[in-house]
């Protein structure tokens, strides 16, 4: 599968690459990204403003339909529209670092990818309401 790698800081530093296309853990869920949006965090990701792991898949905003699911997933099934969530590990209240410290496309690979494999707990399920890349520009249940 295609991703795109931050390699060093600046747009020189996004480079193409080529990953095995991931498998669902018992636990997992795999989704196709079907579309992606920038937003300010991501930019300074990539001009090296934003501290984060290198090399790193960027972006951290986006939709994908779940292609397959793990066998402890009841949550989820195959075919629907999901947005994963920017920071899993915050869930309400002001952010600090140890919500935020899993965050997608800085602290843990984002979605500028083909496919990602996901804990149920990532993603919020999407209505049709929006195309993709109207909702991949979202965080929150739509």
């Amino acid at each position: 599968m295609r991703a795109t790698e931050l390699k060093a800081h600046g747009f020189d530093g996004l480079v193409q690459i080529d990953l095995p296309e991931p498998n669902a853990a018992a636990d997992e869920i795999v989704i196709q990204i079907r579309a992606a949006s920038v937003n300010f965090r991501d930019l300074a990701v990539v001009l090296g403003r934003h501290r984060c792991k290198l090399p790193v898949i960027p972006l951290s905003d986006g939709v994908g339909t779940i292609v397959s699911v793990g066998k402890e997933v009841r949550a989820f099934k195959p075919g629907q529209r999901v947005c994963p969530v920017f920071a899993p590990g915050w869930a309400s209240g002001p952010p600090c670092e140890t919500s935020t410290s899993r965050s997608l496309g800085g602290d843990t690979d984002g979605v500028l990818r083909d496919y990602m494999a996901l804990k149920p707990r990532m993603p919020c399920s999407c209505r049709i309401i929006l195309s993709d890349e109207e909702a991949a520009t979202l965080l929150a249940r739509l």
